[in-house]
């Protein structure tokens, strides 16, 4: 571990929920971007001037960033596109996780019920 790169990031808004809106991300620096597979990273492109913090897989020699909250759609994106990526490794919060109420379950099943619909709706096209 000597040898590798580490910084730290912090986050932004609520795709990536559970992990806490402005918690820090301590990130690995990845030489080797063809290994990732739904692998939680950040992602700094060419085109903006801020990160993003997604799930990222390398798929047919392009990327698909995908956000563990269901409510963002995936993202595409060309090798080309991309800066650099640092691989999620530990993150730290001031905010203590609180166990998901019964309100917040009742919105993941309803959530999941609009993909399973959209997906459906999509195959029937």
């Amino acid at each position: 571990i000597r040898n590798n790169t580490y910084r730290i990031f912090p986050t932004h808004g609520d795709s990536m929920y559970p992990y806490p809106e402005n918690c820090m991300v301590v990130a690995e620096y990845v030489t080797n971007w063809t290994i990732l597979q739904n692998t939680p990273c950040i992602v700094i492109l060419k085109t903006q001037q801020d990160f993003l913090f997604k799930m990222v897989s390398y798929l047919n020699g392009g990327f698909v960033l995908r956000s563990l909250n269901p409510l963002y759609k995936n993202q595409d994106v060309a090798p080309e596109d991309i800066l650099e990526i640092w691989r999620y490794k530990s993150h730290m919060s001031e905010e203590i996780p609180l166990s998901d109420s019964p309100l917040e379950s009742l919105v993941g099943i309803i959530n999941d019920i609009k993909r399973d619909v959209s997906f459906l709706r999509q195959q029937n096209k």
